[in-house]
């Protein structure tokens, strides 16, 4: 599958298999990771790196029960280095983050815009079954893996109760200036 951005193909596996496994949900960190690989002056803030970075893998390094605690000292952080590289003005920031619901949409754009940014919101537009399948595809494949070949963006155990609450809660982003990209 290929993909658009600003004049430039991003190419993604069509099965998506990658060799780490952290590419088969949505593909959040994908298009990010992508981006950077080709835009050297972006810089990737991801609240599962900043959690993995820190505190190492989920039920690994750390208690399951500790991952909340862990997911809102990470997200304090990147509003903190999202505003400092801002005032910074020579790097570009990629943020990825699942942004559900307007709110937390719109508290990064005021954040953005204060800071003298400016903010592109792509949603990545994917059915329900198709997310699913992902997960439980990626989660296969992470379990195969040993502790020194995982990472945050596959660490965190999605079970299909969670994720029904996950997609009940999300608030798809309409008329927000969003870029619309339609996951297959």
């Amino acid at each position: 599958m290929n993909k658009i951005l600003h004049g430039r193909t991003l190419k993604r596996k069509l099965d998506n298999e990658s060799d780490d496994g952290s590419d088969n949900c949505s593909g959040k960190s994908t298009l990010t990771k992508e981006i950077i690989s080709h835009r050297p002056n972006f810089i990737r803030l991801s609240a599962d790196k900043t959690v993995h970075e820190k505190h190492g893998l989920y039920a690994i390094d750390y208690p399951a029960e500790k991952y909340e605690e862990y997911l809102d000292e990470a997200q304090d952080f990147i509003r903190g280095e999202l505003a400092r590289l801002l005032r910074q003005k020579d790097k570009d920031v990629v943020l990825d983050l699942s942004f559900w619901n307007r709110e937390y949409r719109n508290e990064y754009k005021e954040i953005i815009e204060k800071n003298g940014g400016r903010w592109v919101l792509v949603f990545l537009d994917a059915e329900r079954e198709l997310l699913w399948e992902r997960i439980t595809k990626r989660r296969s494949q992470r379990d195969t893996l040993d502790a020194v070949h995982r990472d945050g963006d596959s660490a965190f155990d999605i079970d299909e109760k969670t994720f029904a609450m996950y997609w009940e809660g999300f608030e798809r982003p309409e008329g927000e200036g969003e870029r619309v990209i339609k996951i297959l």
